[in-house]
Parts: C-alpha cells; sequence; structure tokens
C-alpha cells in the first residue's frame, strides 16, 4: 500500500507465516531491493486530433485545442500541456496562411532545457458569403443603380463593391452587381469556388452596352427593379388623379382613360370628341403593365366604371373675368363699401387728429399771449407804481430855504428813550426833517432797488431753465440783502451762503470803522467848527438839528449810558440828502443795521462792537 517517487534504493523483506506447522514447514523470508534513479527525457511528440481542419481564419489557439503533445522519459511517456507553439509567417491577428504550415512544438523542462517537435498542418482558403441584394427599388422611368446600403453581408473589411463593373437597369428586372474578395490568396467564395470567369453583358453605362468578364476572386450577385406601384385619388364629379412613389415621369403613357355614353361601356367616344357639360361613363386601361401594377386605390377605375361630367367651353381671359364678376357680385361690392368705409375712417381720423393740433397750438398761442398780456399790465402797474414812489421822494427831497446858521444855547443832555435820542429843544428855522420821516425814505429806496433787481431777475428767468429760475430767486434775495447793506453789488450767480456771510462781514467791519473815524473827528472839532456859507450849501442839502454828545468811549458801553457826558453841543447842520444805503446811526457813530446782523449768522457781541 505504500509508494516510493523519491530518487534511492529501497529494500524490502517478505516474510512468511504456516498456518499449519503440523504439516508444513516455514519459509525463509525473502529479500529485494529497489532502486529509484532520475529520469531522463528522451524527447517530446506531437500529434493533431484525426478529423481536424483549418482555415485562414484560424490561429495557433485553434490549433492547441486539438493538439496532444507527449514527453518521452526513460520512465515513460507522459502528456503535457505546458508547451508553447510558433509558425512563421502569420497573417495580422495571428491568422494562418493559405496552404501546408509547419508548426513548431517547445516543452522546457524544470531545469531550463528545452525539447521541440513540429507537425505540419493543411490550411484551406476562409469562405466568403456573398452579399444578397435586399430588395425595395421600383421602377422609376430612369436608369437605376443600387449602392452597398441595398445588400446585406457586405463586410469592406472582405470585399469591395466593383461599381465599373454594375449592371445598371432601367426596366423591370433582374440585373447584375460585382464584388470582389480583397485578399483572394486566403480568401474565396462560398458558392463560386468553380468559377473561372464569367460573362455577361447588357450593362448600360449612359446609353452604352458592353459585355463584362469575371476575374476569379470576383462574384456577380442579382439584384432587381420591381414593378413600380400606381395609387388614385377621385374627387365627385372629377377624373381620377394617378400618382406613384417611384415613377416620376408623365402617366398619361401609362393610364389610358376611355369615355363611354352607357355604363355597360359599349358605346365608346373619343377623348377629342367629347361635348361640354356632357355626362359621361369612364374606365381607366393600364397601358404599360410590365412595369407598373395597380394598387386596391387604381384598380377599382380599370374593372369598373365611373361617372363624370366634363366641364363648361374653355373661356376666354375676359370671360372668366366676367363670369368671376357675376358669380361674386355681391361680395365684390361688399368689399369695396368696407374699402371706401376704411378710407373715409382713415380721412376722418386724420383730419380729426389735424384739427386737435390746430386747437391745441391755438390755444398754446392764446395761453402765451395772455400770459404776455399780463406781464405787460404787471409791468405797467410796476412802472406807474415806482414813478408814484418817485414822484413822493422827489417832493419830500424839494430844496428847503436856506437859514444862516445861528450858535445855539446849550442844553443839559437829554435823556435815552428806547436807545434813541429825544428831539432838540428846538432849531434855527423848524425846518428839520424828522426821524421817522427819514427812516420811510430809506425804506423806499431800498424797496425801489429791490424790484429793479426782482424785474432784472424776472426778465432774465423768462429764458432759464428750472434750475437757472431757482438761481435767480436765490440771486435776488442776495441782491436784497446787499441792497440794505448799501451799495450797488453786481451778483453773479453760484454765490453760496459762505462767500455771503464773507461778504456781509467784511462789508459790515469797514462801516463800522469808518463811521467810528468820521463820528471821532466830529466830535473833535465841533466846538470850533462855524457853520459853512449859504453859497456853498449844495442844492440838495436840508436843514436839520443834530444833536452831538461827547461820550467817554474808553468807557464800557453800559457805563455810557450812566455817565454824564463831557460836553453837549445842539447846532443847525446843513447835510445832503440821506442815501439809501440802508444803515441807520445811533448817537457817537455807533452802527446799527437796518435788518439785525445776528440773522445773517453774527453774535452779540460783534453787534455791540
Amino acid at each position: 500500500g505504500n509508494e516510493f517517487t523519491e530518487i534511492g534504493t529501497y529494500v524490502f523483506t517478505a516474510k512468511f507465516t504456516v498456518a499449519d506447522t503440523d504439516n508444513y514447514n516455514g519459509i525463509k523470508d525473502k529479500t529485494a531491493t529497489l532502486t529509484i534513479t532520475d529520469a531522463s527525457i528522451l524527447g517530446i511528440t506531437a500529434k493533431v486530433e484525426d478529423g481536424a481542419k483549418f482555415t485562414t481564419v484560424n490561429t495557433l489557439d485553434d490549433l492547441k485545442k486539438v493538439l496532444n503533445v507527449t514527453v518521452n522519459t526513460t520512465g515513460g511517456d507522459e502528456a503535457t500541456e505546458d508547451y508553447e507553439l510558433s509558425c512563421e509567417g502569420l497573417r495580422d491577428g495571428g491568422k494562418f496562411k493559405f496552404g501546408l504550415q509547419k508548426i513548431t512544438v517547445t516543452y522546457t523542462d524544470d531545469d531550463g532545457n528545452e525539447y521541440t517537435t513540429f507537425v505540419e498542418i493543411g490550411v484551406d482558403r476562409e469562405k466568403v458569403a456573398l452579399p444578397v441584394f435586399k430588395g425595395g427599388l421600383n421602377y422609376t422611368g430612369v436608369a437605376i443603380k443600387p449602392t452597398v446600403d441595398n445588400f446585406n453581408g457586405y463586410d469592406s473589411a472582405l470585399m469591395t463593391f466593383v461599381t465599373d463593373k454594375l449592371q445598371s437597369g432601367t426596366v423591370v428586372g433582374s440585373y447584375k452587381a460585382v464584388f470582389a474578395l480583397n485578399d483572394p490568396e486566403n480568401y474565396e467564395w462560398a458558392t463560386v469556388t468553380t468559377l473561372k470567369k464569367a460573362v455577361f453583358a447588357a450593362v448600360v453605362y449612359d446609353g452604352e452596352t458592353e459585355e463584362v468578364t469575371l476575374l476569379a476572386h470576383e462574384a456577380a450577385v442579382d439584384w432587381n427593379i420591381s414593378k413600380a406601384v400606381l395609387t388614385a385619388t377621385k374627387k365627385e364629379g372629377a377624373l381620377p388623379v394617378f400618382a406613384s412613389e417611384s415613377y416620376m415621369g408623365a402617366f398619361s403613357d401609362v393610364v389610358a382613360l376611355k369615355y363611354y355614353k352607357d355604363e355597360a361601356c359599349t358605346e365608346e367616344v373619343a377623348a377629342d370628341q367629347l361635348a361640354y357639360e356632357t355626362q359621361y361613363f369612364v374606365k381607366a386601361e393600364l397601358l404599360d403593365t410590365e412595369n407598373f401594377e395597380l394598387d386596391a386605390s387604381a384598380a377599382q377605375y380599370t374593372v369598373k366604371s365611373f361617372s363624370y361630367t366634363t366641364p363648361a367651353k374653355e373661356l376666354t381671359t375676359w370671360d372668366k373675368v366676367v363670369r368671376f364678376l357675376k358669380a361674386n357680385w355681391l361680395w365684390l361690392v361688399i368689399a369695396v363699401v368696407a374699402l371706401i368705409l376704411l378710407i373715409l375712417i382713415i380721412a376722418l381720423a386724420v383730419r380729426a387728429s389735424k384739427k386737435k393740433r390746430e386747437r391745441e397750438e391755438q390755444r398754446r398761442l392764446e395761453e402765451k399771449a395772455e400770459r404776455e398780456r399780463r406781464e405787460e399790465r404787471e409791468e405797467q402797474r410796476r412802472r406807474e407804481e415806482r414813478e408814484e414812489r418817485m414822484a413822493r421822494l422827489s417832493q419830500a427831497q424839494a430844496p428847503q430855504p436856506q437859514y444862516i446858521p445861528q450858535p445855539m444855547p446849550q442844553y443839559a443832555p437829554q435823556t435815552m428813550q428806547g436807545g434813541q435820542p429825544m428831539a432838540a429843544g428846538g432849531s434855527a428855522g423848524g425846518s428839520s426833517i424828522t426821524e421817522a420821516q427819514f427812516m420811510q425814505m430809506q425804506a423806499e429806496f431800498a424797496t425801489m432797488k429791490a424790484e429793479q433787481a426782482a424785474m432784472r431777475a424776472e426778465q432774465t428767468a423768462k429764458a432759464l431753465t428750472d434750475q437757472q429760475i431757482a438761481q435767480a430767486k436765490t440771486d435776488l434775495q442776495l441782491a436784497n440783502i446787499l441792497s440794505r447793506l448799501g451799495g450797488d453789488q453786481v451778483m453773479q450767480s453760484g454765490v453760496s451762503m459762505q462767500t455771503l456771510t464773507e461778504l456781509v462781514e467784511t462789508t459790515v467791519k469797514r462801516v463800522l470803522a469808518e463811521e467810528k473815524s468820521t463820528a471821532q473827528n466830529a466830535a473833535a472839532t465841533a466846538n470850533d467848527s462855524v457853520a459853512p456859507a449859504a453859497a456853498q450849501v449844495p442844492p440838495d442839502a436840508v436843514m436839520t438839528t443834530v444833536t452831538t454828545t461827547k461820550i467817554d468811549t474808553t468807557k464800557k458801553p453800559v457805563q455810557n449810558v450812566q455817565a454824564a457826558p463831557v460836553r453837549t453841543v445842539v447846532r443847525n447842520v446843513v447835510a445832503p440828502m440821506p442815501v439809501d444805503d440802508g444803515r441807520v446811526f445811533d448817537v457817537g457813530g455807533f452802527y446799527t443795521p437796518a435788518d439785525p446782523v445776528t440773522d445773517m449768522g453774527f453774535g452779540e457781541d460783534e453787534n455791540k462792537e
């Protein structure tokens, strides 16, 4: 039951047992020696299974499936699959070439020793099936040539469509298409293995016919042209209309219509003898039965007749027009009336639109004229008011009788009431103007200047934009303010509040300095000066009474009111008519603006100064 496979020497002893020792002698032990040595490879053999066939489409892998390889050793033969195959001149893809091929079989043992043998196989050409025509080509009336898309089984890797040997067809029938093998050395047609050459005729190329000879690797395949199928459609009282999906020619050569007087179709009438507007019975007849076939819609007109009424006599163009007018006169009248109404509506709409624009333009002109008249009346009213004020002012400024100033007695200092000095105890001539009159004249001058500035701004604003009108209104307000400060200031558009504030501040300080200096000089020379001669008085001078009080300016303003003056002189002074500079002077030359300076950004301390 033991197996010995390893190389070496083995001694075996056989021992015998006698069952009947009384009657038999025992057997001595027997010894045998078994020696196992390394087997030597004598070679390999390879054999292809019986019946195996190969073509040019097979490869070495296909051969290995039917090849038996045996390793021959000193210890016996042993089959193996551990071998390699090789062959010279294989084609692309490892395929065999046509003919007898010698295959090398190589076996390699564990020690790297190689043993080889050879087998020969016969390789036949691969069979290639011919393409098969799909069908579907119907009669068209012109020459037809199929393409490779009309054949099943076409493989461009194995074959080529020979177009210069293609047999074209013009009528219904069978024709030839030629295909050639790309590799005739290793491939052959499956169904024409014995074909060496074939000859066929009736190959049409642009109307010419010639014979075609096939080569050994070429094969002809049948293709055919089927009949064109005719269909028919018919409207009541009209002739049927024949059509075909493939045929593109005239159907008058395919189907003939025959006319009969009776329904049984026994009395035939020639087509050129048909009477106008007459009923006939018609049957269709297929003229070309070789290339056409009728479907059910067309066949019914060849089996039985149908009723047909011929049309009226063919009319001239004028007759057709007259007939059309007679048949459709009502609709034509309606169309014409509708067109006329549409034109009238459009014309009225245009006229109304034009009148509306004219009325609108007239209204704008009237509004403009009325606005100009109102402006003229307003301007006339303003001129009359200004002239009236100027007349009153001129009358108030009329020259007064001139008086020779007389020394005035000294009076006790007058008390202050409401921040203004009381009237002096008398005057030389009693012709001085009151403070109220003086203030009124100043106000009228200021109003006149403001109105003049407003008029200039209004005239300018007529042609200005909204933004410029707003700026002009701002300039008017600035002009009113500056006119009250004194002097004619030229305003420019775009004056900011900061610029106006700086201008007012500079003007106030300058006027304060000038008036303070003038008041101090007048107070210093009051006692020594004498009234000017009457001849030196200007014509526009007026007689007024001025009380000059010498005040100690080194003291604070509050103390100045309570302290006793150093000297008080009351005298008549001849002075020119006050100019409308918007300024009012208090006793001692202190400057008090007509409008509170504090309203324009100055503080209380600056006002006192």
